[in-house]
């Protein structure tokens, strides 16, 4: 019972830090405010964005998984202290428009209520899933050899070679740093914590995907919710019949369909309607993410912006903005070279 108190205490400190570095990122409207929900999407993508990045580069210089510990904590205390410097003005906003509108959003506590209810389901229903085998095991052999995926969790010896695959996926990295720093068990991190996480993610994901889709209309978009909730609990998931949410949201891939794919059509909506620049630093954090979490997800994501780019091309006539989505593009094209074309790189 411990266990799972601390988990849902780390969980919600994981809410409260995307939610202070999502009120850090430079938003599309004038007036620069955005929603809970928007805040604690945008911080995810951040964070897990920046993550990336330093994961890879600790990994390809050979440190340990506690020096891997160690500069991203430097690293997400720093951007957090900026984060709180440079917008508590936004804090102060929120609550006076909120004090102003309290009685319009109804749909808020009950999306809450909805997020958490599908969570705990999640959950309960992991307790028949086995595929948390692979990110488990991993993430015990890390924190037993204090290492970054060089040792094989199946035979316990040390790799020769790493797979770029292997390189660029640093999900299970992340959830190895949460053990470290929570002294929560692997299976504790993933299957309750992280799996929760994800879950509530994809209920915002949903809420603001709809959100944007009904005009604003938050009666509808909440119906909405339910009802994609409720098919993905009826179905197993809108993905697919093994479960690819329910008891295994955890995985890279269960990251990169919930969370990623919606995140972009949200963001592509958007862009249609403003030409913002802050919408583009969303996608390239994006695509950052969708580099991270599946080798496969990389090459999806791509196809995404690809298939939003050809309309552009067509009747599109803002040069910029194609430019842009260009530059988004960049990231996934390298990763993809990495994984397909170069065979292999030598542990350190």
């Amino acid at each position: 019972m411990q266990e799972l108190a601390a988990a849902g205490v780390l969980l919600a400190a994981e809410l409260l830090i995307f939610y202070i570095l999502g009120t850090g990122l430079p938003y599309h409207r004038e007036d620069g405010l955005r929603s809970v929900s928007e805040n604690v999407l945008a911080g995810f993508f951040l964070y897990a964005g920046v993550f990336e990045v330093i994961a890879v580069i600790c990994t390809w210089l050979g440190m340990t998984l506690t020096m891997l510990c160690r500069v991203w904590a430097v690293a997400l205390s720093a951007m957090t202290a900026v984060s709180l410097v440079m917008r508590i003005g936004t804090w102060t906003e929120h609550v006076r428009w909120f004090r102003k509108h309290h009685r319009r959003h109804a749909a808020e506590p009950l999306l809450v209520l909805t997020a958490l209810a599908y969570a705990a389901y999640c959950i309960c229903s992991g307790f028949t899933v086995t595929d948390s085998g692979a990110t488990v095991s991993t993430m015990t052999t890390d924190m037993l050899n204090d290492t970054l995926s060089t040792f094989d969790p199946a035979t316990g010896e040390k790799l020769t070679m790493m797979s770029p695959s292997v390189l660029l996926n640093r999900w299970p990295a992340g959830l190895s740093f949460l053990c470290r720093v929570s002294g929560l068990k692997p299976l504790t991190i993933a299957r309750f914590e992280t799996e929760a996480l994800v879950v509530i993610l994809s209920v915002i994901v949903l809420w603001r995907l709809f959100f944007h889709l009904f005009d604003g209309r938050k009666t509808e978009a909440f119906a909405a919710v339910l009802i994609a909730v409720a098919a993905e609990i009826f179905s197993r998931t809108v993905y697919t019949p093994s479960g690819l949410l329910e008891g295994c949201g955890f995985s890279g891939e269960a990251v990169f369909a919930n969370l990623v794919v919606p995140t972009v059509l949200l963001l592509v909506l958007m862009m249609y309607e403003h030409d913002g620049k802050a919408l583009f630093m969303h996608l390239f954090l994006a695509g950052v993410v969708s580099v991270g979490t599946c080798k496969w997800g990389i090459l999806l994501y791509a196809v995404l912006l690809i298939a939003v780019m050809i309309p552009e091309m067509i009747i599109g006539k803002r040069g910029r903005h194609f430019l842009r989505m260009l530059a988004c593009l960049v990231v996934p094209a390298l990763g993809m070279a990495l994984c397909y074309f170069l065979p292999g790189i030598p542990c350190a």
